[in-house]
């Protein structure tokens, strides 16, 4: 019987942890719509359905990090982010379409500003293996989810896959593994 509760509290427990960390996403989306980072509702259902894939790919830590990072660093920061990113994107995909070898040292220093376009957001304390297994979690979302989440971006899925590649390639090169 005792196994049987404890069983019950872990598994009410777990929820109600879920619970919590979907109140925090959705009282965050709220708050992005009251700032105007959310102007129309197809915006905010994509956002709802990005919650439940999240749900899927992140940890209940992932997701409370995430959450404690972005709100910490504030809506300002997190739109001037989606603009430097989308600037790197280009920048990168013409590196892509042009071939440039990995090593090179103006995309090596293109991947620098791209892997640290998320440090703001990172929670005080957040460990390289944190980082890791993060990074992990987000490219299994895009290996599964990609065409989805390419829709929403202004770039095809099969540029998106061949810069994640390149990307991929060129940390090799610089980490040398």
């Amino acid at each position: 019987m005792r196994r049987l509760l404890t069983a019950q509290l872990d598994e009410l427990t777990a929820r109600a942890d879920r619970t919590r960390q979907l109140i925090q996403e959705v009282r965050g989306l709220l708050w992005r719509l009251d700032a105007g980072a959310m102007p129309d509702p197809d915006q905010f259902m994509t956002a709802l359905e990005m919650i439940s894939m999240l749900n899927n790919y992140f940890t209940d830590e992932q997701r409370a990090q995430m959450a404690q990072g972005i709100a910490a660093a504030g809506p300002e920061a997190a739109e001037e982010t989606k603009t430097r990113w989308a600037r790197l994107v280009e920048q990168l995909l013409g590196h892509v379409e042009d071939d440039t070898p990995v090593d090179d040292p103006q995309v090596q220093e293109l991947l620098c500003r791209y892997d640290q376009l998320g440090a703001p957001f990172q929670p005080e304390g957040f460990t390289a293996e944190q980082r890791e297994q993060l990074q992990a979690a987000i490219q299994r979302l895009w290996q599964d989810h990609s065409a989805d989440i390419a829709q929403k971006l202004p770039w095809p899925a099969e540029k998106m896959t061949a810069l994640y590649a390149y990307l991929d390639r060129a940390r090799v090169a610089r980490d040398g593994d």
